[in-house]
Parts: C-alpha cells; sequence; structure tokens
C-alpha cells in the first residue's frame, strides 16, 4: 500500500489532476512523503546487510562505498583526457574542413559543406 501510495500516485496521479484541474498542489506534503520514500530505501539496506544469502552483495557495496574517493577522481582523469582529445579532433576536422570549403566552387558542396562547419563550428566554440 505504501510502495503504491508513495510511488504511482504521487509521481503520476497528482501532478495529472493538478495538470487538469488548473490548480496548485501543496509540496510540502509531496515532499515529506518523498522522505517516506527514502525511509523505506534505507529499511530495504538494513535488511540487506543482515541476510546471509546477500553477504557478498554486501561486500561489494562496501568496496563501492570505500572507493567512492577514487571512483571520482578517475571519472575526473577520463573527463579531461577525453576533452583534450575533443579539442585535438575538432581542430584536425574543422581547418582542413574550412579549407576544402574556401577551394570549393560547387554551390552544392558548399550549402553541405557550410552545413558541416555550422555543427562543427558550434561545437568549438562551446568547448573552447
Amino acid at each position: 500500500c505504501l510502495v503504491f501510495f508513495t510511488g504511482v500516485v504521487i509521481t503520476w496521479a497528482i501532478p495529472l489532476f493538478t495538470l487538469l484541474t488548473g490548480t496548485t498542489s501543496d509540496s510540502g506534503f509531496l515532499r515529506m512523503l518523498t522522505v517516506f520514500r527514502a525511509v523505506r530505501l534505507v529499511r530495504l539496506i538494513r535488511v540487506f546487510r543482515k541476510i546471509p544469502l546477500f553477504r557478498e552483495a554486501w561486500m561489494l557495496l562496501c568496496g563501492l562505498t570505500d572507493s567512492a574517493r577514487t571512483l571520482f577522481w578517475t571519472i575526473v582523469v577520463i573527463f579531461f583526457v577525453t576533452y583534450g582529445f575533443a579539442i585535438f579532433g575538432i581542430n584536425l576536422i574543422v581547418v582542413p574542413l574550412q579549407e576544402l570549403r574556401a577551394a570549393t566552387e560547387d554551390p552544392e558542396d558548399i550549402k553541405r559543406m557550410d552545413g558541416f562547419l555550422s555543427i562543427l563550428d558550434g561545437m568549438d566554440k562551446l568547448m573552447f
């Protein structure tokens, strides 16, 4: 009953009702029910820890939480390496394409290259 009430009714029924009637809902009440959903997850974790069948899974979760800092910095390093190669790739693609567009005289090819350059040129401005 609690799962149905906090999951389905809060997520689908109340927003649909407020949309159809044009009224506003009390967000404090909805936030309190969201807290109940979080408490339900804590209860699930407690059960998960105590059942011997899930001992290995609990050890995996503990290892994951213990290595969270290392995982965070790994993601940061991967982001910067990917970003660096993206800058290199954009420069490697855009410069020859701009030179090819300047040398092309066919209007159809110019139109296609302008389309490509508009896409890539936007990426270039977002990255720098």
